[in-house]
């Protein structure tokens, strides 16, 4: 039983509606703020901006997806993990991108500017993150064709993800003794972070059940969306906490947690159990739409990464409408 399940059967929340999706809420603002505070102290010891971006924020906002696919098995019947995970991606690659952007901007989207040795070091993670992003979702495509997603398949998403955290971790080198962090205060750093975690999963299912009492969940929707909606909940109040403090956009933490989804939360679950899933026989199938879908918006996303100058406010409501025109296909 989880923490939410336990408090739920004392504090009967389930009945409360209002109050399940104020502490949700409330809770999410407290913990998007701690990852601010952390990551801004993770900088200061040698960790770039790309480091922080796809590893330390996506394992706090992609905590819930995590969780879901490793013990969710029940809520997550059939293929809804894959479906739960590319809608996760669809919404952070669209209306979480243009949400920012319409209301913060105009913002700067590039990782860093100018021709500093740190600025092209940063772009080279930032590209390498990006590939990785296109490879992952490649290889899953790859994966359901024929049905299944087995054990083996899973391996191969989780040794994908595991492989670029790795090369990331080399690239970033050994730091100078005065900014290296020292032991008791990445412990605390840590236990933080996996407070904020716990924070996060904890908010996803109080907002979840919130909204499920008052029945405010899109009639005719796909599950999987609206699953993977709330998932970038998180992610939403982070980075447009981030935008406003500092004038840009974090894409790296976007694409951090497109990859904590895809591979690696589907390549979990399906380790855990195979994953059974309409097969994809001819691109026009069907199945195959939600990939389809994921490519485009994918696509629009990298296009955005390499601009240079500020985005105004006009794209941000383009890639709104791009997130609508998706949902409208899938329902």
């Amino acid at each position: 039983m989880s923490p939410f399940d336990w408090l739920n059967q004392w504090f009967r929340l389930q009945e409360q509606p209002y109050l399940a999706l104020g502490v949700g809420v409330a809770l999410l603002l407290v913990a998007s703020e701690l990852v601010v505070l952390i990551l801004g102290r993770l900088e200061d010891k040698n960790f770039g901006v790309v480091h922080l971006g796809t590893l330390f924020t996506p394992l706090c906002t992609g905590f819930p997806n995590l969780m879901l696919g490793m013990f969710g098995q029940t809520r997550l019947q059939g293929d809804l993990v894959i479906h739960l995970n590319i809608g996760n991606n669809l919404a952070n690659t669209t209306l979480v991108t243009g949400t920012i952007m319409a209301l913060a901007g105009p913002l700067l989207v590039t990782v860093a500017k100018g021709s500093s040795k740190k600025a092209r070091r940063a772009r080279a993670d930032f590209h390498l993150a990006l590939l990785s992003f296109w490879l992952g979702a490649v290889l899953l495509f790859e994966c359901v064709r024929d049905g299944v997603v087995t054990r083996e398949d899973g391996l191969k998403l989780v040794g994908l993800y595991f492989g670029y955290q790795l090369l990331m971790w080399m690239r970033r080198g050994t730091p100078p003794k005065k900014k290296r962090l020292p032991l008791s205060v990445g412990l605390s750093l840590l236990l933080l972070l996996v407070l904020c975690a716990l924070l996060i999963s904890f908010s996803v299912d109080a907002i979840s059940l919130g909204m499920e009492s008052m029945g405010a969940l899109i009639p005719g929707a796909s599950l999987g969306m609206v699953l993977g909606l709330l998932t970038v909940l998180p992610e939403s109040f982070l980075l447009l906490r981030l935008a406003r403090k500092q004038g840009s956009l974090g894409l790296t933490g976007l694409v951090g947690d497109c990859l904590v989804s895809i591979p690696l939360v589907v390549g979990v679950s399906s380790l855990i159990a195979p994953i059974t899933t309409a097969p994809i026989h001819h691109w026009r199938d069907a199945a195959a739409r939600p990939f389809l879908s994921l490519a485009g918006t994918m696509f629009c996303f990298t296009l955005l990464s390499f601009r240079q100058k500020q985005v105004p406010r006009k794209v941000g409501l383009l890639f709104c409408g791009l997130y609508a025109m998706v949902w409208w296909l899938s329902s």
